[in-house]
């Protein structure tokens, strides 16, 4: 077996010089720069599709609901016409509850 001094030293002209140190640095700064820059419009992007994705569902809740309201109002109105005497009798036993219920 052959001994070799090469593979586990190294001489100082090997070794990079403090410039080209500093040089490699100042690229990996440049390198994490530029993905942090990439990761921050990627988030964006992500955050923007959110948004729309976010506001077509309140839309279509909001749409849902006033036509659900809409639906109750008319309801509500044809049995009032139908039977007013039975809306009045409902329209006081809840005003009565309510102030039995503020009394305490």
């Amino acid at each position: 077996m052959a001994a070799s001094s090469s593979g586990s030293s190294s001489s100082k002209s090997d070794a990079p010089s403090a410039e080209e140190l500093e040089a490699q640095i100042n690229i990996l700064r440049q390198d994490f720069s530029k993905l942090i820059d990439s990761l921050g419009a990627a988030g964006e992007a992500k955050a923007d599709d959110f948004k729309e994705k976010a506001k077509g569902k309140a839309q279509s809740a909001y749409a849902t609901a006033e036509r659900e309201a809409r639906r109750a109002e008319h309801e509500i109105s044809s049995f009032v016409h139908d039977r007013p005497y039975a809306a009045l009798g409902i329209a006081a036993g809840i005003g009565f509850l309510a102030a039995l219920f503020a009394r305490r």
